[in-house]
């Protein structure tokens, strides 16, 4: 009995040793720069223009009043028929048969059990 006590002692010792060395391990851990190396200062704030400031004079983009002969799209001459859609067949009964053969069922039942059981 004393024997047995100190194998579980043993036991639990080592399981507890090697959850700890899971739990601990570095390489399970997330690493963090140390306080003192986080750079704490706020970033200095530089005075940018807007957008609107720096492109304030109007720019003149030329539209095109008819589009060139190139660029024109060709309808086409003939126009694809599509296949008719044919509908899938259906493949369960109106109403699914009954899982059962009662009649096979009762004539198994009074050839066992008699007539009127």
């Amino acid at each position: 009995m004393l024997k047995s006590f100190f194998v579980k002692l043993f036991r639990l010792v080592v399981l507890s040793v090697l959850i700890a060395q899971v739990t601990f391990s570095s390489a399970l851990a997330e690493e963090t720069p140390a306080p003192e190396a986080v750079n704490t200062q706020a970033p200095e704030v530089v005075n940018t223009p807007t957008p609107e400031a720096v492109n304030a004079s109007p720019v003149d983009v030329p539209v095109p009043d008819k589009p060139a002969a190139d660029s024109s799209k060709v309808a086409p001459k003939v126009k694809k028929k599509k296949a008719p859609v044919v509908p899938a067949p259906r493949l369960a009964y109106p109403r699914p048969p009954h899982p059962y053969n009662m009649e096979a069922i009762e004539e198994f039942n009074t050839e066992l059990y008699g007539e009127g059981n």
